[in-house]
């Protein structure tokens, strides 16, 4: 179960983006998971992410396969993914966005894009809820329906 850690906290043990190491550092920390979800766009199973996440977004995701069928997952659109590992700074610029430390997942697209309201299943984002991710669902202000964060945020 995910164990959220604040911002300050990443670049405490995970350093800044833009100091000394940045980015290369970054990367030693990243892993690739392989799971049974073929997803969209890129019709790849694989995510790559930050070795401290890896087990439980692959569990997360493994209780998603078994509440959902691939032919579900395919029609609703739990499979189309944004991204993990993204080496960016937030919308507006101040912060390093936490997908920069592969510590944040994009899922279901489609269905909760930044700024409006998210529409993924109750069921879908219970189990992420339940695993212990914060979701961008859940901000004030802007939301962020398809932001599923080890990372205390919003």
């Amino acid at each position: 179960m995910i164990k959220q850690i604040s911002y300050n906290d990443c670049i405490k043990k995970w350093g800044d983006p833009s100091g000394h190491g940045g980015v290369e550092q970054i990367q030693r920390d990243l892993v690739t998971i392989e799971t049974s979800i073929i997803f969209r766009p890129s019709n790849t199973r694989s995510i790559l992410c930050h070795k401290s996440i890896a087990d439980d977004l692959y569990k997360t995701l493994s209780i998603v396969s078994d509440i959902y069928s691939p032919l579900e997952i395919e029609k609703y659109g739990l499979n189309i993914y944004g991204g993990c590992y993204v080496n960016r700074r937030t919308k507006n610029g101040k912060w390093w966005s936490v997908h920069t430390w592969g510590l944040a997942v994009d899922m279901a697209t489609t269905l909760g894009q930044y700024g409006t309201t998210p529409a993924t299943p109750y069921l879908f984002t219970k189990v992420w809820l339940d695993m212990g991710w914060n979701w961008g669902g859940n901000w004030r202000g802007l939301r962020d329906g398809m932001h599923f964060s080890a990372v205390n945020e919003g």
